[in-house]
């Protein structure tokens, strides 16, 4: 209950009271201006919206300011909380091509990455390869698709013609689904403290960690 409390619900965070003077658009603001700092992480928890947009500052988002600013940290944070990795301010320039302009490829690179998860993950799963986003490769479309029945383009026409909000609403159903064999997987591998291929990824420490 502990772990739920603090990790689910961040009954131990920070919060403005009913009678703070705080407001929505307050934290809004706090978090564009403090995205270099250690604030952002209360700010987002007391509901600060991680897509707002300053319109007196060229249309920025706080994405925008930590990817000008070098700031890795604060562009994983500021993603968890939901984020727009390629939401483009007002001179259409997206975080990513803010860091590349500062001179932080690496970054650049994370940005995109964090752009295309969700198409790179099915890609993963479906032909166990990913796109080359250095090589401005995005897409990756499996053999199989040219191999595709009549069914199957059948019901490709029906995705076709979905509108946005449920088409959103499809591809995090399927998303969520991948994610979940995915996790089956890596946890039904033994022993625990080294998962499949991945030397360095474990789900937990064990209690007794072996010698």
């Amino acid at each position: 209950m502990f772990i739920k409390s603090k990790y689910v619900d961040l009954a131990f965070v920070l919060k403005p009271s009913q009678s703070s003077d705080y407001n929505i658009d307050d934290l809004n603001k706090q978090l564009y201006s403090c995205v270099r700092t250690s604030h952002v992480l209360r700010l987002l928890a007391c509901g600060a919206d991680p897509n707002y947009v300053n319109e007196e500052n060229n249309g920025n988002s706080p994405m925008h300011v930590a990817a000008k600013e070098s700031q890795p940290l604060q562009i994983e944070l500021l993603y968890i909380y939901g984020a727009d990795p390629a939401r483009p301010n007002n001179n259409g320039q997206t975080p990513s091509s803010l860091a590349r302009q500062e001179g932080n490829d690496k970054l650049a690179n994370r940005l995109i990455e964090l752009e295309f998860e969700v198409t790179d993950k099915l890609s993963q799963f479906l032909s166990g390869r990913k796109p080359s986003h250095t090589k401005d490769v995005h897409f990756l479309l499996p053999e199989l698709a040219s191999q595709a029945s009549e069914s199957v383009k059948k019901y490709k026409l029906q995705v076709q013609r979905l509108n946005d909000k449920t088409f959103e609403r499809l591809v995090q159903d399927i998303y969520d689904e991948i994610d979940r064999r995915i996790t089956v997987v890596e946890w039904s591998c033994a022993p625990p403290y080294h998962l499949g291929n991945h030397e360095h990824v474990a789900a937990f420490l064990p209690v007794n960690f072996p010698s």
